[in-house]
């Protein structure tokens, strides 16, 4: 255990951990999409759509059963008659005889529709626009109309739909069509978690790589390997590394995906782990029943058993690494099959729409399978080690 812990001090240079770190910050503020909410998300760039969802799941809960969906109706109601005040104390809309909602949407169809506009028709056109999109008060209120509009207009496509027509549907999971509530989870969360951790897995294949052939350059460069390969005692010490490489992944990947997970709280995204993990507009997940949070819980784990046993790969290639150069080489080369590979295993991998013509349970399989490859390589390695000589550094 002692020289268990030597190794991982060693890893851990204290200029290489500071130097992570200052990494892991400006690759958050490049890649990840948390760091960009709540602008951006999936379908719009507003940074009104997810925090109005998060607003509904703390009026409503998690969910909106179809006998309690007066409720959504009456905010509906709320926020066109706060509209409809806007309206009446604008006096370019007044003078062009818009003086409610409905009157606002006929006259911006009917211009859509004309095609060829006059000055003053774009003007008004130009007004319109601002009103609906670009003001931040009555802008807001908009796509909050929008975001209610997008779970009713989902019932009876992607939920709600009668037996009747499900069995009609050539569909093999049509069953779950069938659910008589909405799940209040937007689809622009779902959206951040999947990019997030797609890039989340190349963070910490990167470090990995940084820590792992710095240490073993720096074990190479420093003369000792012929020591420890002259004694069977001495031949010793490279499971041990091995075993603290794994260790120094596994710290890196759970800080890593603390980290994230606990950026949802100030994000104000916590709120949805208790949600279905299914939004109105999409119930393609093969977890549909769990929850968002256990959702994450799942993906994060199948992220953090990939690089962690992957850290066996990385250990493989770094002690081919005979000076720095070479460790830079190999890491980008490897790194970058590595990440190709964990984007296209993890990237939604419990998604059905994702699988056509194939399981589900393709990706999870084929991430065990990596796994248990690694431990065997792991097996070699070491044995290999118990018999190398000193002409066999």
């Amino acid at each position: 255990m002692i020289i268990l812990l030597k190794e991982l001090r060693k890893i851990f240079d204290i200029r290489l951990v500071i130097g992570i770190i200052v990494f892991t910050v400006l690759f958050y503020n490049m890649f990840m999409e948390i760091t960009r909410h709540p602008c951006g998300g999936q379908c719009t760039d507003s940074s009104y759509d997810i925090p109005f969802a998060a607003k509904l799941v703390d009026e409503f809960g998690p969910k909106i059963e179809f006998d309690e969906w007066y409720k959504l109706e009456n905010k509906e109601k709320q926020i066109e008659e706060k509209i409809e005040k806007e309206i009446a104390g604008n006096e370019i809309l007044n003078s062009n005889g818009i003086t409610t909602l409905k009157e606002l949407y006929e006259k911006e169809n009917e211009l859509y529709e004309k095609g060829s506009l006059n000055e003053n028709e774009k003007l008004l056109e130009k007004k319109i626009d601002e009103f609906t999109l670009y003001n931040e008060k009555t802008g807001k209120m908009f796509f909050e109309l929008q975001h209610l509009e997008n779970i009713k207009e989902f019932r009876g496509i992607i939920y709600g739909v009668s037996k009747k027509d499900v069995a009609k549907l050539d569909n093999r999971d049509a069953k779950r069509m069938t659910k008589q509530y909405v799940s209040l989870l937007p689809e622009g969360v779902l959206y951040i978690f999947n990019e997030d951790m797609k890039y989340m897995s190349a963070l910490i294949i990167i470090i990995s790589f940084v820590l792992i052939c710095a240490y073993q350059i720096r074990e190479r460069l420093s003369g000792v390997m012929p020591l420890y390969v002259s004694t069977k005692v001495g031949r010793k010490i490279f499971s041990v590394q091995l075993f603290a490489s794994i260790i120094a992944v596994l710290i890196v990947s759970a800080l890593q995906l603390g980290i994230y997970t606990l950026m949802y709280y100030p994000k104000g995204l916590a709120i949805f782990w208790s949600c279905e993990n299914w939004s109105c507009a999409r119930n393609s997940f093969l977890f549909d029943g769990i929850s968002f949070g256990t959702y994450m819980f799942i993906f994060q784990m199948a992220v953090l058993m990939f690089c962690v046993f992957g850290a066996i790969f990385v250990y493989c290639i770094a002690r081919l690494a005979e000076n720095y150069i070479w460790g830079i080489i190999f890491s980008i080369i490897c790194g970058t099959g590595m990440f190709f590979t964990v984007k296209n295993l993890t990237y939604e991998m419990f998604d059905y729409e994702l699988n056509t013509g194939m399981s589900v349970y393709i990706k999870p399989i084929m991430i065990v399978i990596i796994c248990v490859a690694m431990c065997l390589i792991a097996k070699i390695r070491i044995n290999r080690d118990k018999a190398r000589d000193i002409y066999q550094m």
